[in-house]
């Protein structure tokens, strides 16, 4: 199992809310995203939350399973996210589980 941590915060961006505008149209229009934009946000489609990026990994630290045995383990993670660290201006914290 793989967990990662992101936090998205609107864009005040002009530039930002331009491309991300450009990328919607061009789905709207069912034609290709023009490379400017696509490598804008590195391939990927704009959040439509806002900006993306990983939380930084002194803002978080995972956690003892303490008193668990070594099958449990396996299937238990914990993690403490420090908020005061994460900036202000974000206004989700997304958390990303693969397995």
């Amino acid at each position: 199992m793989g967990i990662t941590f992101e936090t998205v915060k609107p864009s005040t961006d002009v530039k930002w809310q331009k491309m991300a505008a450009a990328w919607r149209a061009c789905e709207d229009a069912n034609i290709p995203i023009p490379a400017a934009v696509a490598q804008f946000f590195g391939g990927e489609p704009p959040d439509p939350l806002g900006v993306v990026a990983s939380l930084d990994g002194s803002c978080y630290r995972r956690r003892d399973p303490g008193g668990y045995d070594s099958f449990d383990i396996e299937l238990y993670d914990s993690f403490d996210i420090e908020l005061s660290k994460i900036p202000k201006d974000v206004t989700v914290l997304r958390v990303n589980v693969s397995y």
